[in-house]
């Protein structure tokens, strides 16, 4: 797990790289955005089982908005 809170606005959580080098290398390989997201929510849900799903999900929409 992260020592930065997963809803900090920061790069510093390796999570957050996770969750955003998954995104964007499914959708690079073609995979549909919503596929993607998906995966992406799963490896957020991975380092951070603690969080609400729900919740967690709108963390990686806003992490994943960003990297377009």
């Amino acid at each position: 797990m992260c020592d930065v809170s997963p809803f900090e606005e920061t790069k510093d959580c390796q999570c957050r790289q996770a969750v955003e080098r998954c995104y964007k290398t499914l959708v690079c390989s073609g995979e549909p955005a919503s596929a993607a997201l998906h995966m992406a929510k799963r490896v957020y849900r991975h380092h951070h089982p603690e969080i609400p799903k729900i919740e967690g999900g709108v963390i990686v929409e806003r992490w994943v908005s960003a990297v377009h």
